[in-house]
């Protein structure tokens, strides 16, 4: 059975469940490492109820990443199939991608990312990630 919708509140941020497999996180002021860890909780709480990874979608119009919170995310494996930056400026958009490529690098982990303007273009954009997903295991 199908995920249904679900919030979550944790803080200044808050999170909310989309079906198919969309997580979408509302940041409100600095992460700080229990909010990166309540999101890797929420993610890996869902996971096994959609069949898979969600799409990570977060609105940055006010937030910031301190050094623990860059750290954290550097240090696990993703558990998202994207991560879609949606929002704030054209240097938080920009900062927030450099940040997720470079803990990649680091890491050594693979991690796709997408900064947006709108969540219309974000939808767009994880549409065609699906179809090509799905294209990809087609034999």
């Amino acid at each position: 059975m199908p995920m249904e919708p679900k919030k979550w509140k944790y803080g200044a941020h808050e999170w909310e469940f989309e079906p198919p497999d969309i997580l979408h996180c509302y940041v409100h002021g600095p992460v700080f490492l229990p909010d990166a860890q309540t999101s890797l909780q929420i993610m890996q709480e869902i996971a096994p109820a959609i069949g898979g990874q969600p799409f990570f979608v977060a609105y940055m119009n006010d937030g910031s990443f301190p050094p623990e919170t860059r750290k954290f995310f550097g240090d696990i494996t993703p558990c998202w199939k994207a991560i879609v930056v949606v929002g704030g400026s054209p240097m938080i958009r920009a900062t927030t991608n450099l940040l997720v490529r470079a803990s990649a690098i680091l890491s050594g982990k693979e991690a796709v990312t997408k900064a947006v303007k709108t969540i219309e273009e974000g939808r767009a954009w994880m549409e065609d990630f699906r179809q090509k997903d799905k294209a990809a295991k087609t034999p």
